[in-house]
């Protein structure tokens, strides 16, 4: 992360109090009046300063003075200049999400600041390396360049001083509260506020400053079960002179934790009071993120009580509220507010566009599910089942941002690894020439530096394929699972569902919805789970087998069949495994076949392997083909091509190998009749 003392507000100061205060900002009119008047470095610099006071807010000005900024630097081989250059623009990368670019950027400053011995820069430049892992969710490397940060900051400078500012070091240690909070170390970030709170108020820290971190002081004593002292301490926060907006909206935020803690203990009158005191100030000023959440609580109170129509009023305002964050995509009204501090944490940094659009989509899906349980608690199906699709969607795409964040994830820590590497494998040859310079007669031991260089090439090379073999598992189990969702097939079973309503058969429209439901969820769960239990696969097929047979009229029967030394907890395979062969069974064999088809599905443990078999009595591979002509062979094909592709990769893992292998079959005159799949996976016995 990173830690920078605030130059200039460029918003109002009697509107909004100080914000982002780690965002290195100047004053843009003042700056643009120099560019005429200064010359070389110090032209460079305003190029720099213009750069980074535009980082947050206009990327494509950023980028402009960043360029100006980087080429006359080349010009006068102003190194300084130079790393200033890729620190802010790596910082612009950072505010757009782009992570992995970012970390790019300011390993390339680093080196710089390095060469120069610019130790200030330096720690600010791991406390921005802290912040990018911040983001990504690798909280141990976001810990690890936070202490580096630190350790430079805690320097000692010849007058006595240290290296960073009092401001520095406050600050720096704040982000590490919220890193502590957010890994379930509450008691820790505890300690930090409490001093923080002891030096902001000896050096007389700006208000809002102080106001935040009593309400982050309030919120650890909630979070460790000490409700008494988090009342106390929100408490204070009330007694703050409202200098600016931000300490009007810290309030309403503070009110609104008393209401969750006052619910939590039962006191649900007091609860409310708070509710509907937030939704009156702040929902009326845009700050659609503090009213939605009052709207939630106050329909979970009402819901409670069992007044259901005081419920889906307060559960309708909400979701109109997350449909306008989700419009905005924001928290906000107005892209004004986004300059109060109405959060807390905020005032550090601004959110990221992820955090924004995850959060919002887990609002979305959260008030989705309320209404969906509320309807189907008051008998209302056809509500319940829109509201239900509405769910189903906004988890889909909550797993598609965790998907890409995973993804973001792992190339943050590929690019990281790949240049500390390159720091490693630099300073390791400087130590080797050194080493030739000083022993150059020692010839063995100069073959044995050698040695240990290629041996460490080798590791490296190593780890960076696994890397890359992991990138390429999860974008396969992104494709598998696009083809087990298939739309057509969600599609039918939603209006199947449809038709048993109308047709006033609400029991099978449950029973079907039931199964539906268990289906999908399934699926998603398995998704994200590289091995799964055999019952839980079972499940899944299961499911969809019924919800087949329903959608085909019965078309089919089907078995499926374990042995008794199949342990269904204890023995695993792949997630997501079998169920493409069973589609692939019904679509491709029975669909076709004029009378009513079989299904075979059996689990049988051989010594120590388990044996899958897939078997239909349907129309055979050839005849299928025939029929169908490309259109819908194509997707049989990317399934099986996706399943081998996945074992491959996974067959790489284990010293024995799984087996897939695919029979026609054909009766005693030589005609075809069905296709049977046997998958063999070995498995260790329970002890």
């Amino acid at each position: 992360m990173k830690v920078v003392r605030l130059i200039c507000i460029l918003i109002p100061l009697q509107l909004f109090a100080q914000i982002h205060s780690v965002t290195e900002k100047y004053n843009t009119d003042s700056l643009q009046r120099l560019i005429p008047v200064k010359k070389e470095k110090e032209l460079v610099d305003v190029y720099n300063k213009l750069a980074v006071s535009f980082a947050y807010s206009d990327p494509s000005q950023c980028e402009s003075y960043a360029a100006k900024a980087l080429r006359m630097a080349n010009e006068l081989g102003y190194k300084k200049g130079i790393a200033d250059v890729e620190k802010y623009t790596g910082q612009m990368h950072v505010y757009a999400g782009k992570y992995p670019d970012a970390v790019v950027h300011f390993y390339n400053a680093l080196d710089l600041y390095e060469q120069i011995y610019d130790n200030y820069n330096l720690a600010k430049l791991y406390y921005d390396l802290g912040r990018v892992h911040f983001y990504a969710g690798n909280y141990q490397k976001c810990e690890e360049y936070g202490e580096k940060a630190l350790e430079l900051f805690l320097q000692k400078k010849p007058d006595g001083s240290t290296l960073g500012s009092l401001w520095d070091i406050a600050t720096l240690k704040s982000g590490f509260g919220l890193l502590y909070r957010l890994t379930n170390r509450s008691e820790k970030a505890k300690e930090i506020y409490r001093w923080y709170c002891k030096v902001m108020n000896e050096e007389g820290f700006e208000v809002t400053n102080r106001m935040v971190h009593t309400l982050l002081l309030a919120r650890c004593f909630d979070e460790t079960g000490d409700q008494d002292s988090a009342l106390w301490y929100f408490s204070k926060t009330f007694e703050f002179p409202e200098e600016n907006e931000s300490i009007r909206a810290l309030k309403m935020e503070s009110l609104r934790l008393v209401g969750m803690i006052r619910y939590q203990q039962g006191n649900t009158e007091e609860a409310k009071k708070c509710f509907e005191q937030v939704i009156l100030w702040i929902g009326e000023k845009g700050f659609l993120w503090h009213s939605f959440q009052s709207k939630l609580m106050l329909g979970n109170i009402s819901l409670k009580e069992g007044k259901t129509s005081k419920a889906e009023e307060y559960y309708l305002k909400a979701m109109n509220d997350c449909r306008e964050m989700i419009k905005n995509q924001s928290y906000f009204r107005y892209d004004s507010l986004k300059y109060i501090v109405s959060m807390g944490a905020e005032l550090y940094f601004p959110w990221p566009e992820y955090y924004i659009k995850t959060n919002i989509w887990g609002f979305q899906a959260a008030i989705m599910e309320k209404l969906f349980d509320l309807y189907k608690q008051k008998g209302d199906l056809q509500n319940a089942i829109r509201y239900h699709v509405l769910f189903s969607q906004a988890k889909d795409t909550l797993f598609a941002l965790k998907r890409n964040r995973d993804l973001v994830e792992l190339q943050v820590k590929y690019e990281t690894d790949r240049k500390e590497q390159q720091i490693q494998l630099l300073a390791e040859e400087n130590t080797f020439r050194q080493l030739r310079l000083n022993q150059s007669r020692i010839y063995l031991a100069g073959m044995g530096m050698m040695m240990l260089l290629l041996i460490i090439i080798s590791i490296l090379l190593i780890r960076q394929s696994r890397i890359k073999t992991q990138q390429k598992l999860i974008i396969l189990q992104q494709k598998l699972l696009r083809s087990q969702m298939n739309p057509h097939f969600i599609f039918n079973s939603m209006a199947s569902i449809q038709d048993f309503i109308l047709a006033n058969d609400s029991k099978s429209a449950a029973r079907y919805l039931s199964r539906f439901a268990k289906l999908i969820r399934n699926i998603l769960d398995c998704s994200l789970e590289e091995m799964i239990p055999v019952s839980r696969e079972i499940e899944t097929i299961e499911n969809f087998l019924h919800l087949q047979k329903v959608r085909l009229e019965e078309k089919f029967d089907f078995t499926i069949t374990k042995d008794d030394s199949v342990e269904s907890e204890e023995i695993r395979l792949p997630a997501m495994l079998i169920q493409p062969f069973v589609e692939n069974a019904i679509e491709h064999g029975i669909r076709h076949k004029p009378e009513k088809g079989m299904i075979r599905i059996c689990f049988q443990l051989l010594d120590r392997w388990l044996s899958v078999k897939v078997e239909d009595d349907g129309v055979g591979r050839k005849k299928a083909s025939e029929l169908e002509g490309d259109q819908r062979k194509d997707h049989s094909s990317v399934s099986t091509y996706l399943i081998r592709e996945r074992l491959k990769i996974l067959n790489k893992k284990s010293r024995r190998k799984m087996t897939l292998e695919i029979i026609d079959l054909f009766d005693d005159t030589g005609m075809p009749a069905g296709t049977r799949v046997i998958i063999m996976i070995p498995v260790d016995k329970p002890s």
